[in-house]
Order: structure tokens, then sequence, then C-alpha cells
């Protein structure tokens, strides 16, 4: 973003981009103004949740 002439901004993420915008904000707090996360699930009650039957139950609806 610098190089585009940005030393502050505005980050969207959705899904997997929400956890590249958290990593961003907390390395360059400075940098990002604000922070907006769309659609994503928290990685800690993904996994706790997560066994075998869910794991394999978005490829039995395809």
């Amino acid at each position: 973003m610098v190089r585009l002439g940005f030393d502050s901004f505005h980050v969207v993420g959705h899904d997997r981009g929400a956890r590249v915008g958290h990593r961003m904000a907390l390395d360059h707090p400075d940098r990002v103004r604000t922070l907006t996360f769309l659609d994503v699930v928290p990685s800690q009650a993904a996994f706790d949740k997560m066994d075998k039957d869910l794991s394999f139950a978005r490829f039995t609806e395809i």
C-alpha cells in the first residue's frame, strides 16, 4: 500500500481474507485504520467442533 501512496488504509476481508486482514492489523496497527470482517468463522471454534463427519459433509453435498 505504501508503494501505491497510502500510509494508512481501511481493510475489508472475506472468509480467509478476514484472517489475513486480522494478521495485517496486528502486525501494522499504525497503518490499518479500520478492519471489517465478512463471513468468517472463528478458527478456534471451527477446530474445536471439527470431526470426520463435519470435515466430509461439504463433499457429500456435491
